[in-house]
């Protein structure tokens, strides 16, 4: 990028990254998350937590709310935006926004199809690949019917991310007692037991490249995530069926239309692989994806929306893993965190609710296991030398 530096704002939940890249990449960053990390862009960074040494999810933050706050900030400031997390796959917000700014890789529609099951489950069997058993519902009566469809266990989802409803495992009809509140356009999806992996494709629209197949981390107890929560991912996930996945993520992202990098979700059992999910933005798996294969994911990305997809892979053995580090009681930070491989940190003295992110880790390792052994690690390091029950 020559001359003058393109304004970008960067917009999600958990973002950093994505801004750090970007800016690799030659732009001007604006980034609006909602932690007021210490390790975050001078000057340029717009955090939705009101209280900073008091951050608390729960009670201040939606991605409604960190929508509305990027408008009133971005405003005058960036004309482009990119989309990450609790944002990037929730039709009425991507609209809300296109309204104010261009949107820098999927837009209203190509999020709508990928948020449609019954167009994901066409797509699916149209390449060959297994769906589990789902039903979208839109009340609790339906729910329950479509309960008596999938069985038990049954994942309760919502269609869109950032809609405020976490996914559970249901076990029984019991549990629905426990549901205090349903949100309009759900799904019931029977749940599979296997390992969850995702894959990573770029595209312009009309033809797909997967970069990597990748593991993902779900409700690790060494991070202190509950269960079904996302927790992180390692990359490459090194399986015999790594080239079906990417043949599958191809087929589902170009029948989609969708541009720029995104994620496909699965189900790995056996060898049957199930089609869960596509996240129609930049994905969670950037950092590791950059480092494997030698690229800058946000310059990509950029490229492929604007039709320009001729990435060169500088592609090498190493094994990549980012971990979300949540806190199992209120802790407080004592001192400050200083380690390397540690990112989106709080500063000195913030509280940490229970059930919350503290912290992102980042190892590389010769293999899956050497780097899940890092990040293990890293958690116990930064709970062990910095961090205190309050």
């Amino acid at each position: 990028m020559s001359g003058e530096k393109r304004n970008l704002g960067v917009i999600g939940l958990n973002a950093l990254q994505v801004a750090k890249s970007a800016e690799s990449a030659g732009f001007n960053v604006f980034l609006v998350d909602y932690h007021m990390d210490s390790d975050v862009l001078d000057g340029k960074h717009f955090p939705l937590q009101k209280n900073p040494l008091n951050p608390n999810l729960g009670k201040d933050y939606s991605a409604a709310k960190l929508v509305d706050y990027a408008i009133k900030k971005l405003s005058g400031l960036a004309d482009d935006i990119l989309l990450t997390s609790a944002v990037g796959c929730n039709p009425p917000l991507v609209r809300e926004l296109e309204e104010e700014f261009n949107v820098v890789g999927n837009g209203f529609g190509a999020v709508s199809r990928a948020r449609n099951w019954h167009m994901l489950e066409e797509i699916a069997s149209n390449a060959g690949c297994r769906v589990p058993e789902t039903v979208p519902v839109e009340s609790r009566a339906e729910l329950v019917d479509a309960l008596e469809e999938t069985g038990f266990p049954a994942v309760l989802k919502p269609c869109f991310e950032g809609s405020g409803f976490h996914q559970r495992i249901l076990h029984r009809i019991e549990d629905l007692e426990f549901i205090e509140e349903f949100y309009d356009g759900m799904l019931v999806q029977k749940k599979i037991d296997g390992i969850p992996l995702s894959c990573s494709v770029l595209s312009d629209g009309t033809d797909a490249i997967s970069l990597t197949v990748n593991r993902q981390l779900v409700g690790l107890r060494e991070f202190n995530a509950k269960e079904f929560t996302y927790c992180g991912n390692i990359i490459p996930y090194e399986t015999p069926y790594q080239e079906e996945i990417k043949n599958f993520s191809r087929e589902i992202v170009s029948s989609l239309g969708l541009v720029g990098c995104n994620g496909v979700d699965y189900i790995l059992k056996g060898s049957e692989i199930y089609l869960l999910e596509v996240n129609s933005r930049i994905p969670d798996t950037l950092w590791g994806v950059e480092r494997r294969l030698g690229i800058n994911l946000v310059k990509e990305h950029v490229s492929a929306v604007d039709g320009r997809m001729t990435p060169v892979f500088r592609e090498n053995n190493g094994f990549y893993g980012k971990a979300i580090l949540f806190s199992d009681k209120q802790l407080k930070v004592e001192s400050k965190i200083d380690l390397e491989g540690v990112g989106n940190i709080p500063p000195e003295g913030t509280l940490i609710q229970v059930n919350e992110p503290i912290c992102c880790l980042y190892s590389k390792g010769r293999n899956d296991a050497s780097v899940l052994e890092g990040l293990i690690n890293k958690a116990r390091e930064v709970i062990g030398r910095h961090l205190i029950p309050s």
